[in-house]
């Protein structure tokens, strides 16, 4: 799993390499577009149509190269593999969220009952961290 997690997070930051990349190449042909069309544009009007091809070019192989990273990442086997951690994980979240139900009635039962009250709060504290976790877990997986 180790290796699957390094593989997944290798994918996820290439991912967003390239989409960062994709965004500063956005930018920079909208500064480029901005001042050429108001300075410049008749002056420069073949270099406006290479240089519009160029950065059309390297978003299009950005994008091809994005998607199949995501294709690699994501083979059959991974997306099933993450099927199965995200059914354990909802599993665990349902008996979690049956747990604290259940000390959630003890709690109304002996609010009244001065340090044994402290201890059940506590149990209740554990719980509820305990579904925040799992919480967080499916929706790293669910993304």
């Amino acid at each position: 799993t180790d290796q699957f997690n390094d593989y997944y997070r290798l994918g996820e930051t290439l991912a967003a390499y390239i989409e960062v990349t994709k965004n500063i190449l956005d930018t920079l042909w909208c500064l480029v577009e901005e001042f050429m069309l108001r300075h410049e544009y008749e002056k420069n009007k073949g270099f406006n149509e290479y240089f519009s091809a160029i950065v059309n070019s390297i978003i299009l192989k950005l994008r091809v190269l994005r998607i199949n990273t995501l294709l690699s990442v994501y083979d059959t086997d991974t997306v099933e593999s993450l099927k199965v951690v995200r059914e354990k994980l909802r599993t665990e979240e349902i008996a979690k969220q049956t747990k604290l139900r259940q000390v959630e009635e003890l709690l109304g039962k002996y609010e009244t009952f001065g340090s044994e009250f402290e201890e059940i709060i506590k149990e209740y504290i554990a719980l509820q961290k305990d579904i925040l976790v799992a919480e967080d877990n499916l929706r790293r997986i669910t993304g």
